[in-house]
């Protein structure tokens, strides 16, 4: 039997329900930990949405995105000239920052009001979708899980595409799982602005229409193939309207070599311990609808593998000595996880199957880290998915197991909560350092357009235009896109009328001072290997500017590490 107004099993509904019947304690303490969750993601993120300097490297990118939307070049200008800029995205996120930014008095509060409202709408999303099939206590503890993970504590409020992105697919799911045809084709314009927002953004899609797939057949492909087809008609618009410069920008941006080592270290870098709940739950999840605690070495087996790989992992984590190589462990986990989701794919019928590929999309979207410049906001998409099958399957699987899932979330909640205290770039001594660079943004000032900046947020801050993104032109200038060449010509040419530099100094080791304490001693200054010009440039700089006295400004990022900027001018000839 299905109701009729949401298209999901009842039967799903009415189990959990008599789960919960005797467990009222469940929903006061579920609505408790939401309540928390909100507040904290609130204060955080409210405090800091006023807060006029860039926050994470790329928020001044897409700042200056927003300008150019209604500015000179415009979105999308010619690759391989100047200005040297490679907007990765796809124009809504722009359209729409530029629109709420006339409402903001500084340069990223409207567009991180903008992602912090967008991130609460994605975790309503998500209550409601898990409410529909396992109750609204299981809902709310999903939706604090997700508000606590470290990925939305570090990137649900700055000026990025990927909260917006996300609140729009996850309105797509659960539009497209309702019965009517009109809110479906609401969920339907959600996909499409989703992905037109950022455009890997494709596994909620996915997942939805496989969902969708499986409970009516082949009449439900309508809903995808139109939106494959309005999606295309879209593309070959935009890339028409702007002289195929959009289709260039969207595959050039995606042609970035992916470093593995690296995305392990950033996808799985914090997993232990604060991930391990969730971790644990989602195997309970997968496992055989008809075993409950009782031996099952389809339930049983792929979870106690994963807990016997996880103790390395630990053990380095709490003597301190977590590094690149102790992650391997964590990486056999996942990769036995998708195993057990292969094995729930075909164990499964019906519906049911849905959880397996949400796992595996899931995974599959996580690697999307290992491309060089990615960061934790590409995992967006993969902690929800795995909230998905751990909240849904508590009217499935059998009461004791489903019981054993809650109390995971609970754990997954408080330790997430725990976690936020210690977020380094978000304390107040950090922001303080950070308020520093008002300086350079005003040194700039005597200094016409054009100005080249390696720091992108000393020109997008005060409205001008940036002539490089140094990230992506470095990065095309590895990948053999780009020689640099017209770059170095210009700067032989004095054309800038300044360059801010910027490097960094790394701690080389440890010396004891008088007093006895264990001091960090700090290396020469060098170039950011990753965002830095390439070294063809820099010593063109070298040759043909000069510092300007006084203009140098270091900020201390952490005891360990430091950044410098400095104003070079054209040297007299």
């Amino acid at each position: 039997m299905e109701d009729r107004a949401t298209n999901y099993p009842v039967h799903l509904y009415l189990q959990a329900k008599r789960k919960l019947s005797s467990t009222r304690w469940l929903l006061f303490i579920a609505v408790l930990l939401a309540a928390i969750s909100v507040a904290q993601l609130l204060i955080r993120g409210g405090t800091l949405t006023s807060f006029p300097h860039e926050l994470r490297y790329g928020e001044a990118v897409v700042l200056d995105q927003a300008r150019r939307v209604v500015a000179d070049p415009g979105l999308y200008p010619e690759i391989g000239k100047e200005p040297w800029l490679l907007d990765q995205y796809a124009p809504f996120y722009p359209w729409v920052a530029r629109f709420v930014s006339q409402f903001s008095t500084t340069p990223y509060g409207a567009g991180r009001f903008l992602s912090l409202i967008s991130t609460l709408l994605s975790a309503a999303m998500l209550v409601l979708i898990v409410r529909r099939s396992s109750g609204l206590a299981v809902g709310l503890l999903c939706g604090a899980a997700m508000l606590t993970m470290l990925e939305f504590l570090q990137f649900g409020f700055l000026m990025r595409v990927d909260p917006l992105a996300l609140a729009l697919a996850m309105v797509g799911s659960w539009c497209t799982l309702q019965a009517g045809n009109r809110i479906r084709l609401l969920g339907a314009v959600s996909f499409f602005f989703a992905v037109y927002t950022r455009q890997t953004m494709l596994a909620l899609l996915l997942v939805s229409y496989g969902q969708l797939y499986l409970q009516e057949g082949r009449k439900a492909l309508r809903w995808p193939l139109g939106l494959l087809a309005a999606g295309l008609v879209f593309y070959g618009i935009l890339s028409v309207s702007t002289g195929g410069l959009f289709h260039q920008h969207a595959v050039l941006s995606n042609l970035f070599p992916f470093n593995w080592d690296y995305g392990i270290q950033k996808a799985f870098g914090s997993f232990v311990p604060w991930k391990l709940p969730l971790f644990f739950a989602t195997f309970l999840a997968l496992g055989s609808v008809r075993a409950d605690l009782r031996v099952s070495v389809t339930t049983w087996l792929p979870l106690c593998l994963a807990l016997v790989l996880t103790v390395p992992t630990l053990l380095a984590w709490n003597s301190g000595t977590l590094g690149r190589d102790a992650l391997d462990p964590i990486v056999w986990g996942h990769g036995i996880l998708a195993a057990s989701a292969l094995l729930a794919i075909f164990r499964s019928q019906g519906v049911d199957k849905i959880d397996g590929f949400r796992v595996l999309l899931a995974l599959l979207s996580t690697s999307l880290i290992a491309r060089i410049g990615s960061d934790l906001n590409y995992l967006f998409e993969a902690g929800v998915l795995t909230l998905l099958v751990c909240g849904t399957s508590f009217g499935r699987v059998p009461t004791r197991r489903g019981m054993v899932i809650v109390v995971l979330l609970m754990v997954q909640v408080l330790f997430g909560l725990y976690q936020c205290r210690g977020i380094a770039e978000f304390q107040p001594e950090r922001l303080e350092e950070i308020r520093y660079r008002q300086k350079v943004i005003d040194d700039l000032r005597r200094f016409p357009d054009p100005v080249l900046s390696e720091e992108p947020w000393a020109l997008a801050e005060s409205a001008r235009p940036l002539q490089i993104e140094p990230y992506t032109a470095r990065q095309m200038f590895e990948s053999g896109m780009w020689d640099g060449d017209d770059l170095v010509e210009a700067i032989e040419q004095q054309r800038y009328s300044a360059i801010l530099r910027a490097k960094q100094r790394a701690y080389a080791g440890f010396e004891t001072d008088p007093d006895g304490q264990q001091r960090a001693y700090f290396g020469p200054w060098t170039f950011n290997g990753v965002r830095s010009l390439p070294p063809k440039i820099q010593e063109a700089i070298e040759n043909n500017y000069k510092p300007v006295p006084r203009t140098s400004m270091i900020e201390r990022v952490s005891s360990l590490y430091l950044e410098g900027r400095e104003i070079w001018e054209p040297i007299p000839r």
